[in-house]
């Protein structure tokens, strides 16, 4: 029986087309590609099947026919690392800078200097860039400032990175797209209200037309004493900004309940992302200000209607409606 020499593969059905002699032989190889048993999707890659490809399949066929040293990255990097929700993307590859960039339809490419051990695991197989790499190279390939800003949020919330470790890499990433608004989620993610300056949501209380609020007040609930970042004690109403989305879950809990007691006991709270305050200062600027107008009429026509109460307890008459 024909000995095989161990070879390193990263998944069981792709090869190299190497890989695949040593293993099978190189008559058995050819056998099965003429009578299509199996595949070549790829220059010098190997399938054995003739079935569609998974999405680890065909990311790991783009890679064994990228150049030595290319690793998954991004997305691709992501969902092997357990991230979800990311949709149908196609392979991600990161080739070393200086090598040759083939030519791959239906493959992303892109050069990259630093693949080191600070952002490539050591010892992962297929090899690809560490959690926090993955993310903010992702991020940084995002539609949007918002969807870039929701990559790295989802990439904490699934437990894949701590803020800390996103703030260590963002850094080496030079002027990358969207800089400017994972930089200000990193800082979210670290602590709400802290990480807006105070004068951002002031300027936007101002532009609203409020007066200036009472700021980290303490209330009194019919459960407790709670501080609300902002707070209009004459007409009740009160805001809080939140820039911590991973919480655990005792701490939205607790937060879930002190916006109850302070609900149940007639005060309206608004809640808005420190990312809204820095990015979308209309929509909170016009919320402000339809809040404080709906309880300054809501204040008016509740004092109309003590009055009018006083008035028929003591005899008085009232206008009829």
């Amino acid at each position: 029986m024909r000995q095989i020499r161990s070879t390193s593969t990263f998944e069981d059905t792709v090869l190299s087309r190497q890989q695949a002699i040593e293993r099978h032989g190189a008559a058995h190889l050819r056998r099965c590609l003429a009578r299509g048993i199996w595949q070549s999707p790829f220059r010098g890659v190997v399938v054995t099947h003739n079935g569609p490809l998974t999405a680890r399949e065909t990311a790991v066929a783009a890679l064994l026919s990228c150049p030595p040293g290319s690793v998954l990255g991004g997305w691709s990097a992501l969902e092997l690392d357990g991230m979800t929700g990311l949709g149908e993307r196609p392979p991600w590859i990161l080739i070393k800078d200086g090598a040759r960039r083939p030519d791959r339809p239906g493959v992303r490419i892109t050069h990259s200097a630093a693949l080191g051990e600070d952002d490539v695991w050591p010892d992962r197989r297929p090899p690809r860039t560490r959690p926090a790499r993955s993310l903010v190279d992702a991020a940084s390939a995002a539609p949007s400032a918002a969807a870039a800003r929701l990559m790295l949020i989802r990439g904490q919330q699934q437990g894949l990175v701590v803020p800390q470790q996103l703030g260590l890499v963002l850094p080496t990433r030079g002027q990358c797209h969207h800089l400017g608004v994972m930089q200000e989620t990193v800082l979210d993610l670290e602590g709400g209200i802290r990480s807006v300056p105070e004068r951002e949501f002031a300027q936007l209380v101002c532009q609203a037309g409020l007066p200036d609020p009472q700021r980290q007040a303490l209330v009194a609930g019919p459960d407790g004493r709670f501080y609300l970042d902002a707070d209009w004690p004459e007409v009740g109403l009160g805001a809080e900004v939140h820039g911590q989305h991973h919480r655990e879950a005792q701490v939205q809990e607790h937060d879930w309940s002190r916006h109850n007691a302070l609900t149940v006991g007639g005060r309206s709270i608004l809640s808005f992302s420190s990312y809204a305050v820095r990015r979308e200062r209309p929509m909170v600027i016009s919320t402000l200000s339809a809040a404080w107008a709906f309880h300054l009429i809501a204040g008016a026509r509740c004092g109309s209607d003590v009055g009018e109460t006083v008035g028929q307890i003591s005899g008085g008459s009232s206008p009829r409606r």
